[in-house]
């Protein structure tokens, strides 16, 4: 396999391109870690659209979950670059285990194909799908992952990702977030305007959640706008300015 730094790089580059541009803001030593970590997030995340069964997807979660287990005990990662890098993030970062739980716990959610319940039950899956990434992030960063505002930024960055996602969870019959809800979920969305990150990663996903919050509002928040097929414009250098600015 070729250098592992870089099947991870190109990797996360092509099926999650956001949190790759949210990497380049840490340090370069860093990253490699950080790229494995989101890898991670990718792959338990996506459970849900590549099973056929409810019981695939826990199998499958499972698998995740005893692998992750076996780091911790200190058993050699399997021929499997994730595993391989996370090994490696988890030994050198000292990363709590009970995140990746978390992380792999929220997800199970997904296989039950029921809504939360109202706004309340929507911010609690946008919590616990993503703070316990970012203060796996964070601690690899060398930052605090116990930061004030981290559980803020997460959930903000989920609904809005849940908010562009709806058509494609429509296709799948994935309703996260029903027409219902959407209203309330746009106030909500406009709570987290003011925010003060510390992290510089942090300053970079709370900068690029605030670009598409700018893109669906330009849309009246049409979330079958073809213009949200497009990346935003000068996308990465606008998050560069923000982070510098924040």
């Amino acid at each position: 396999m070729e250098k592992l730094d870089t099947y991870l790089r190109e990797e996360l580059q092509k099926c999650d391109p956001d949190r790759y541009l949210v990497s380049l803001f840490a340090p370069k030593d860093r990253r490699e870690a950080l790229w494995a970590l989101f890898l991670f997030n990718h792959e338990i995340s996506k459970t849900r659209f590549v099973v056929t069964e409810t019981q695939l997807g826990l199998i499958r979660l499972q698998w995740w979950r005893e692998e992750i287990d076996k780091l911790y005990k200190q058993h050699l990662a399997p021929d499997h670059p994730v595993l391989q890098g996370l090994e490696a993030a988890i030994r050198n970062y000292a990363l709590p285990k009970a995140l990746f739980d978390n992380m792999i716990f929220a997800r199970e959610f997904d296989l039950e194909d029921v809504s939360p319940q109202g706004l309340e039950g929507l911010i609690n899956y946008a919590d616990l799908t993503t703070t316990p990434l970012n203060k796996l992030a964070l601690q690899i960063c060398g930052d605090d992952p116990m930061e004030e505002v981290v559980q803020d930024i997460s959930v903000f960055s989920a609904l809005l990702h849940l908010f562009r996602l709806i058509p494609v969870h429509q296709k799948h019959n994935f309703i996260l977030l029903p027409e219902t809800m959407q209203e309330a979920v746009q106030e909500k969305l406009m709570t987290y305007i003011k925010i003060k990150p510390q992290s510089p990663l942090l300053k970079a996903q709370y900068a690029l959640s605030k670009i598409y919050l700018k893109q669906l509002k330009s849309v009246h928040f049409d979330v079958n706008d073809p213009i949200l097929n497009k990346p935003p414009r000068f996308k990465e250098l606008r998050v560069a300015l923000s982070v510098s600015c924040l």
